[in-house]
């Protein structure tokens, strides 16, 4: 959690959504931002996350994130569609 709160005290965190696809019931939301590069403590490195949001009764009751927009879709069931 330190690392968090000293990464936030640091310097403005921002992140931009690159992409969100309609899966159903899920959600898939590309990221693109500082630390978003899998290797743990890199706060400078900007990079990309994919995030699987589950929804019920339109609410999320469950999130997972992933290095990578295939395995992000897989693991949504969702097709590969065109970026967006």
């Amino acid at each position: 959690m330190s690392v968090i709160r000293n990464r936030f005290a640091a310097a403005p965190f921002t992140v931009e959504a690159v992409e969100a696809i309609d899966a159903g019931q899920h959600v898939i939301v590309g990221l693109r931002g500082p630390g978003f590069n899998g290797t743990p403590g890199d706060l400078e490195t900007v990079g990309q996350i994919f995030n699987v949001f589950t929804l019920s009764a339109g609410k999320v009751i469950r999130w997972r994130d992933f290095l990578t927009r295939g395995e992000a879709l897989a693991a949504a069931n969702a097709k590969d569609q065109p970026w967006q």
